[in-house]
């Protein structure tokens, strides 16, 4: 009977340690399951000195539930580089262009990158990518404060009325003030001469006297 009974707990336990063993593979199976999807995996980028560079990543969710997306920065210009909106949710098959901003400060050539990391909604494991930004900059001019991609705006194209009209105000204002010395010279030279008219002594008249 005891041999009977142990079989059966045996038996009991096996089945048992297949079912949490079967538990355990489907779960992984489900959590590595989850991919991820991004665009400009690989950005290589020339610019100067003190630019201000906006790019955008595109993050796709290609699984058929919601995912959980984080963003975060890291290498030589993570502190410079900005994430509009770093932690949002997607929809199965909905996708998302995220804004990024970097401020050149470093001369010569440095990798930045920005880590995507793709969760399952309601789980703890998930996926993680990677885009990598190459920026090679050369020291850049006081007035160089855009890159060199046509999409950008640069800080003379961004303030170029504001700066023509002050140059513009600047040069009328100087040749007012060259109007008024030279007015105020020839109302100088002018009264100076009426002085010295007025202090010329005059000549007494000869009386005639008639017979």
């Amino acid at each position: 009977m005891k041999t009977v009974k142990s079989k059966e707990m045996q038996g009991k336990g096996l089945v048992l340690g297949l079912m949490i063993l079967l538990i355990v593979v489907i779960s992984i199976a489900h959590v590595s399951a989850i991919t991820g999807s991004i665009g400009n995996s690989r950005m290589i980028i020339n610019a100067k000195t003190g630019d201000t560079i906006e790019r955008t990543i595109l993050v796709k969710n290609v699984n058929n539930i919601s995912v959980a997306i984080e963003m975060a920065t890291d290498g030589d210009l993570a502190s410079d580089l900005k994430i509009q909106n770093p932690n949002f949710t997607l929809a199965p098959g909905d996708e998302r262009k995220v804004n990024i901003t970097i401020k050149v400060t470093k001369e010569g050539s440095t990798e930045t990158k920005v880590n995507v990391k793709f969760t399952g909604v309601g789980e703890k494991g998930g996926v993680g990518l990677s885009s990598a930004i190459i920026i090679n900059a050369e020291k850049g001019s006081f007035f160089n404060f855009g890159d060199k991609d046509p999409n950008s705006v640069s800080f003379f194209e961004k303030y170029k009325m504001i700066i023509i009209g002050s140059s513009v105000t600047l040069v009328l204002l100087i040749i007012f003030i060259v109007l008024l010395v030279i007015v105020s010279k020839k109302k100088k030279s002018k009264g100076m001469g009426n002085q010295k008219e007025m202090a010329r002594p005059t000549k007494p008249k000869k009386e005639s006297f008639k017979s």
